[in-house]
């Protein structure tokens, strides 16, 4: 495990190149995190492989359920990188995944929420994917858990057309490639630029 603390809004890490970083900002989500570390544990990506998190002054102790993961993620060969801060209130959503962009060192960048569950060979897949498109942002379909959760807007999501991924980018409904689904190459996301860092945009 790495620890960094955060310095003028950029965080120093050691030179260290991977497959790919997984990327979590975190917010008060201890309730979730077990079956997020279980999650990862359980990819059957066989690259290299870190996860990279950032923790925006959580008050609920949400790294120590990732501290307690420790030995199971090192012993798959996932190294932890984190960082964080800690003042009285949060920065942000765009602001913390910024961070845990800037203090990661993966070639791809997997985006997955501190509330998010990935199926096992979404990593092995997503990977594969971007390989062989490596100007593109790879998604996927995705459950809601519970499943009555915005039952119409997961119905879309899943059902889009390539055609319709295209021309329905800018709906109501929001990007048609699901944020929290996205993976593609660091050269990509360092082209589009950063996250908009809003506190407004709650995790």
């Amino acid at each position: 495990m790495r620890e960094r603390e955060s310095t003028n809004n950029h965080v120093m890490v050691e030179a260290r190149k991977v497959d790919l970083s997984i990327i979590t900002p975190v917010y008060n989500a201890k309730e979730f995190l077990e079956d997020v570390c279980k999650s990862i544990v359980s990819q059957t990506f066989t690259g290299s492989m870190e996860w990279s998190i950032f923790d925006d002054a959580s008050s609920d102790k949400s790294i120590e359920v990732v501290h307690r993961w420790l030995p199971q993620l090192e012993k798959r060969g996932i190294c932890v990188v984190m960082g964080g801060h800690s003042g009285k209130e949060p920065k942000g959503v765009g602001y913390a995944k910024n961070r845990a962009i800037d203090q990661s060192s993966g070639r791809f960048l997997c985006f997955m929420d501190a509330d998010d569950v990935m199926h096992a060979r979404r990593i092995e897949l997503q990977y594969a994917a971007s390989l062989s498109n490596p100007d593109a942002i790879v998604g996927c379909q995705f459950c809601r858990i519970p499943c009555t959760s915005t039952p119409r807007y997961t119905r879309w999501a899943n059902s889009l057309t390539d055609v319709q991924l295209r021309t329905q980018a800018f709906t109501s409904f929001g990007p048609t490639i699901i944020q929290p689904s996205w993976f593609c190459s660091r050269d990509v996301f360092l082209r589009a630029g950063p996250f908009v860092e809003d506190k407004k945009v709650r995790f």
